[in-house]
């Protein structure tokens, strides 16, 4: 049987275009990648129980890699 790995990718805008240009090459790569099966959501915090993309979090089974633009924080 084939290994597949289900990658979900949240849309959270990086800051700045050289960010955004990654964030879209990151993108082109996973979708060409055999054995990933890539799906792309909009911010968690906002779906909706109804929301296509929380349906589409309920339908995957198995092990999961999630992909978001957060900002780190600074600990001095």
């Amino acid at each position: 049987m084939a290994v597949r790995l289900s990658v979900i990718m949240i849309h959270t805008p990086p800051a700045g275009s050289g960010k955004q240009s990654l964030a879209e090459a990151i993108v082109g790569e996973l979708i060409g990648l055999p054995g990933i099966d890539l799906t792309l959501i909009g911010p968690i915090q906002s779906l909706a129980e109804s929301s296509t993309d929380r349906l589409s979090i309920d339908a995957i089974t198995g092990d999961v890699a999630m992909l978001d633009w957060r900002t780190t924080a600074i600990i001095v």
